[in-house]
């Protein structure tokens, strides 16, 4: 019984860090009208230009209470019906999105790893927060984007030596960790203009 329990209460814990965008209890959400799980607005549907996004042509759903909440959510039509493909996220959740994927990127830019595909597997089994599934930053909640940023900084750390330092990702959120943050100024040098952070994802 207690085993059940603490497996249960993970399993919630983790749920919460990586949403399982066509499970649980975002199936209806995605099926009906989506809301907005900041202030409970309505997601509407609109395009990038329409909000001022450098991806013009990409749709969104995006809170109709936008923008005074900067809520949304990529989308794409499947079988003629649009649907999110990424969860809803606020604008300081799309920046960490983005860190997230920049340090993603890192490892096979510098030859840590061989591809896309290696990195994701290889943040699933180190990462505590994806129950041994793969993991999607459209898909990620803070911590577990935290939990990524981590995971690839001490992996590019321990293989620094065999790479030249990269303008990096100077954030506030990589800060989080002291240990973390120095080893970040070890594998990147602060690039002369601030990093430029999108908020597509």
């Amino acid at each position: 019984m207690n085993k059940r329990r603490k497996g249960e209460k993970r399993g919630k814990a983790a749920y919460r860090a990586v949403h399982d965008l066509y499970g649980g209890g975002l199936r209806k959400d995605i099926k009906e009208t989506p809301t907005c799980p900041y202030c409970g607005g309505k997601m509407v549907l609109k395009s990038g230009a329409e909000i001022g996004s450098v991806y013009t042509d990409q749709m969104r759903y995006v809170c109709e209470n936008y923008p005074d909440c900067e809520t949304s959510a990529r989308a794409e039509q499947h079988h003629g019906v649009w649907r999110m493909i990424s969860t809803p996220a606020n604008k300081n959740l799309r920046i960490l999105r983005n860190e997230a994927h920049f340090w993603m990127e890192k490892l096979v830019e510098t030859g840590c790893l061989s591809s896309d595909e290696q990195v994701s597997w290889y943040i699933s089994a180190h990462s505590i927060l994806a129950n041994g599934k793969r993991i999607h930053i459209g898909q990620c909640r803070e911590a577990a984007c935290q939990d990524i940023i981590k995971i690839c900084v001490e992996l590019l750390y321990e293989k620094k030596d065999s790479f030249e330092k990269f303008p990096g990702f100077y954030s506030s959120s990589t800060r989080f960790n002291k240990e973390l943050w120095e080893k970040v100024k070890e594998i990147a040098y602060k690039p002369e203009s601030k990093y430029a952070v999108g908020v597509s994802r």
